[in-house]
């Protein structure tokens, strides 16, 4: 990628951001999950919340970031804001990945990695879902180790939720402890995902809509206007000698 990449940074900012904000960020998660469960019952209703959800879960940590006060409606704005590109994106990334890992798991991780800020895109550029994806798959193309590195590091998380959920399993929780623990685990799965594209997406493209953090942050898009220098005009010539 254009901008040198440091993974471990971006967990501990992302972890950070999720432990300033739990109540917050963490709420969000847990609406948009149970949302997304209940949506799921049926294959078209899975297919049309995931996205716009997933957009609301930036709008909020956008919010957030910048110190806005924090409004839940804000979870909801991807079905009113570019909910089509949202939707569009969430169906083709989850059938290009799905794909991917069906060929030795290897593919699965790049594509995540070269995907991963697909929705920031949309949700920060007002991008097409096309655009978005291209824009997130020639950022990733730039670096394809670094690219599998992001992929990893937003898998990981959920193969330890999915191997603590084994162990649970095996050593025979009561039946509602387990549930209670699965739903936590994969509502900060989910917050720690978002929080984990959106401290690489600042610090590697930068963002359109917050200055703070575009500027000076690292990102390679500059959305403040340059301060111009203006040379004073010269002095009027000495009138002439009559």
């Amino acid at each position: 990628m254009g901008k040198e990449m440091d993974v471990k940074k971006y967990a501990v900012e992302a972890l950070d951001l999720l432990k300033d904000n739990i109540n917050t960020i963490g709420f969000a998660a847990l609406l948009a999950g149970v949302i997304t469960s209940l949506a799921s019952v049926t294959i078209v209703g899975g297919v049309l919340v995931a996205g716009p959800l997933a957009g609301g879960m930036f709008y909020v940590i956008m919010d957030v970031n910048s110190g806005e006060p924090f409004d839940i409606k804000r979870l909801f704005d991807g079905f009113t804001q570019n909910m089509v590109p949202l939707v569009l994106a969430s169906l083709v990334m989850s059938l290009f990945i799905s794909l991917g890992f069906m060929f030795l798991i290897v593919p699965g991780i790049l594509l995540t990695g070269y995907y991963i800020f697909t929705f920031l895109y949309i949700v920060d550029r007002d991008m097409d879902f096309w655009a978005a994806m291209e824009a997130s798959r020639q950022e990733g193309f730039q670096d394809h180790v670094r690219s599998f590195a992001l992929g990893a590091a937003m898998m990981l998380p959920a193969i330890v939720v999915a191997v603590f959920i084994m162990i649970i399993s095996v050593i025979g929780m009561p039946y509602m402890l387990t549930a209670a623990v699965v739903i936590f685990a994969h509502v900060l799965m989910a917050a720690f995902f978002s929080c984990f594209a959106f401290r690489a997406y600042v610090d590697i493209v930068g963002l359109v809509n917050d200055p703070k953090n575009s500027v000076g942050g690292g990102g390679r898009v500059m959305t403040a206007k340059p301060k111009l220098h203006v040379e004073p005009p010269p002095p009027p010539p000495p009138p002439g000698k009559k």
